[in-house]
């Protein structure tokens, strides 16, 4: 959120916020195609006369309920369990080939 004072001024003021049709249908689109949206609204507070005196921006995220944000890429297709289970196996054996010629098992040395 951004908050920009505009101009000063003495007596009441009003918020005024627009939700323009364009915006509407792009949310809408965005949360068809993709699941969710991320506008971003102006609004702000005015004087009786019309005048602006603080103009607001706040972008706000529009998530399915239960949305969890994913904190990583996801794994491509060729990263398989079988493929962990290979790794697994193979350090394995490094290790207790160390382990048995009495080295370290922090792969230093040759």
């Amino acid at each position: 959120m951004t908050v920009e004072f505009v101009a000063g001024g003495t007596g009441d003021l009003y918020f005024h916020f627009d939700f323009p049709p364009e915006l509407e249908e792009k949310v809408r689109r965005e949360l068809e195609t993709k699941g969710y949206s991320t506008p971003s609204f102006e609004c702000g507070y005015f004087l009786k006369d019309g005048t602006q005196t603080t103009k607001i921006t706040n972008v706000v995220a529009i998530r399915p309920k239960g949305y969890i944000k994913a904190s990583a890429p996801p794994a491509s297709d060729e990263f398989h369990a079988s493929r962990l289970t290979k790794l697994e196996e193979s350090l394995k054996e490094r290790l207790e080939k160390e382990h048995e010629k009495g080295g370290d098992s922090k792969g230093g040395g040759g």
